[in-house]
């Protein structure tokens, strides 16, 4: 699949999980668990749409996970691995190995001010890539923004909580699960305060994402 452009412009990206449950007469049911806005939610359903019958049926209902990282300009998976608490790094049992879907941009030397153009983005047998010209493109950050955009992030979630400002806190954690939703912690954090603030925003994915989460425990 590809990067959604208006996703790209933008500057969406983050952590889709979604849920395929097969059923003994071989029909599909699929649900989001996470959020990332219009176009990579619907993009994410059309794959799914077009996924038919490549599903093994079996005598009894079952239900797989898949995650899918959109990541612009750098994957920030590996970073997220050894530095976030309850990032996952292992997809066993009902949890499939996780796609990454990013964006290669090709960048003229001029953009660099004299330096030597280079490709952004990494690619490997897992990657897929949209290739797009420079014309109205985000600007470039530098390698590892996300894992610092997300620990700042947090310090300014926790400062909310500490202080009580929940519409705040709401806000910041929404952010942060973009990046990490198998933080279960997370999740029930906002599920609280929605309820506090008196919205369901993310109810219909922070609810069976909690249970698949709880589930492996």
């Amino acid at each position: 699949m590809n990067y959604p452009r208006e996703a790209i412009m933008s500057e969406k990206q983050g952590t889709m999980i979604f849920k395929i449950t097969i059923t003994p007469e071989g029909n599909m049911k699929a649900m989001l668990l996470t959020d990332l806005g219009k176009e990579i939610n619907e993009a994410v359903t059309v794959l799914i749409g077009s996924l038919g019958d490549q599903f093994l049926v079996q005598p009894e209902e079952y239900s797989i996970y898949q995650t899918i990282f959109f990541s612009l300009h750098h994957d920030y998976q590996e970073a997220f691995e050894s530095s976030v608490e309850g990032y996952k790094t292992s997809y066993e049992g009902l949890w499939m190995q996780p796609t990454k879907i990013g964006v290669f941009m090709k960048i003229r030397t001029a953009v660099f001010a004299g330096s030597k153009a280079r490709p952004i983005g990494t690619l490997n047998k897992t990657t897929t890539t949209r290739s797009v010209g420079n014309t109205n493109l985000p600007k470039i950050e530098k390698e590892g923004y996300q894992l610092k955009n997300y620990n700042s992030k947090l310090k300014q979630y926790e400062k909310y909580v500490a202080k009580g400002k929940t519409k705040q806190a709401y806000n910041a954690v929404s952010e942060l699960i973009l990046y990490n939703p198998f933080d279960i912690k997370l999740i029930q954090a906002r599920r609280r305060m929605e309820k506090e603030l008196g919205v369901d925003t993310y109810k219909a994915f922070d609810i069976p994402l909690a249970v698949a989460l709880s589930s492996e425990n």
